[in-house]
């Protein structure tokens, strides 16, 4: 009676990644700040705000020909800045969201590697660190993910 559920060896690595992914992201998404260039502010934020589709009827190219995009990525954020979220609670929040695709990533390294070996995992690591790190290597992206 109230005793825990052990948690498989099978289910603790995915976990274990989830929640390593969300607390590095956040952490990094704090540790940056908020970021306000002109691209932020005339492309994502005007998109995320507009995602409806109504400034499309008033406004002629209103954020360059990246107003035809796909806006729905950028509400998210664009609500919780519109709701006036304190900056770092909408990094934390946006790098939460953002942080499933380490996840992803390490689901996909499964699949090279999938043995439980200590080789396997330490190559299942490196893939995803690498993959989740490009971000600061690849100047031309403008969104965490």
């Amino acid at each position: 009676m109230g005793s825990a559920i052990p948690i498989s060896s099978v289910a603790r690595e995915p976990l274990t990644v989830l929640v390593l992914g969300a607390l590095c992201f956040i952490a990094w998404a704090l540790h940056a700040g908020p970021d306000m260039n002109w691209d932020f502010l005339n492309y994502h934020l005007y998109a995320g705000l507009h995602a409806s589709g109504d400034a499309l009827s008033r406004d002629f190219f209103p954020a360059d020909s990246q107003s035809y995009f796909t806006p729905y990525g950028y509400w998210p954020m664009a609500a919780m800045i519109a709701a006036k979220w304190p900056a770092m609670m909408v990094g934390g929040t946006m790098a939460a969201i953002h942080s499933l695709a380490v996840l992803g990533t390490w689901y996909l390294s499964k699949q090279l590697f999938p043995d439980g070996s200590s080789k396997s995992l330490a190559l299942r690591t490196i893939a995803t660190v690498l993959e989740s790190s490009t971000q600061w290597f690849d100047s031309s992206r403008n969104v965490l993910y």
